[in-house]
């Protein structure tokens, strides 16, 4: 089985600011797909604070080189 691997590219929200379970919804689809028995690489992109124009000008640079950018949500 290949590995699953997703990079989350966003702001705050993707940090998991102000999450007092300090596992943003990153970490919560990380602990589900694992739970389900199909463990996923997250790649934690996000930058604090940033908007979601900021964050649509560097998505594709941001995610690590090889790497297939085949989908992309907006933060």
């Amino acid at each position: 089985m290949r590995d699953l691997r997703a990079c989350f590219v966003g702001d705050s929200f993707v940090a998991g600011v102000a999450d007092p379970e300090h596992l943003g919804w990153v970490g919560r689809i990380a602990a589900r797909s694992h739970q389900a028995g199909r463990p996923v690489i997250a790649y934690n992109l996000r930058v604090r604070r940033e908007t979601s124009r900021d964050t649509l000008r560097r998505w594709q640079a941001s995610a690590p080189c090889g790497f297939p950018l085949a989908v992309m949500a907006g933060s």
